[in-house]
């Protein structure tokens, strides 16, 4: 192999590491929320691996009432509204009709699975159309 050319692949390899790993940042810790319990929008999500979770944290929760009342969302992005002595929460949505602990209950810190920081939200979900339909044309394109 050429002496330049494996000088410029030496270089050119920590960047390509260092960029994909920040693209699949991208990937495992920003999400989607496109219902109505919170503003839509992007949030960064730090995976909640335990510790104190207070009023008003945004949390992701693992759905604790899969299919109750139709819901067959498996997370769920909640406000924090109460931390009950026993470490339960009382999670709401800020929508009147949110699936919330108004229907399920308080649920365990076990069902915590990440707390959430908005970075891009709205009240109108048209605001992200544009994102919605590339990301509905690629499921149409690369999974059905």
């Amino acid at each position: 192999m050429d002496k330049k050319l494996f000088m410029d692949l030496a270089k050119a390899i920590p960047f390509a590491v260092a960029a994909t790993a920040v693209v699949w940042v991208f990937i495992l810790l920003i999400g989607f929320n496109a219902t109505a319990s919170e503003p839509y929008g992007f949030y960064l999500r730090i995976p909640y691996f335990g510790g104190a979770i207070e009023k008003d944290d945004l949390v992701q929760i693992r759905n604790p009432a899969p299919g109750l009342l139709g819901v067959t969302e498996e997370h769920l992005l909640k406000t924090v509204a109460s931390v009950n002595d026993d470490g339960s929460v009382y999670v709401l949505g800020t929508s009147p009709d949110s699936f919330d602990s108004r229907f399920f209950g308080t649920v365990s810190k076990d069902h915590i699975e990440a707390v959430c920081y908005p970075i891009v939200t709205s009240d109108n979900l048209e605001t992200f159309s544009g994102y919605i339909n590339f990301v509905n044309s690629f499921k149409e394109k690369h999974y059905e």
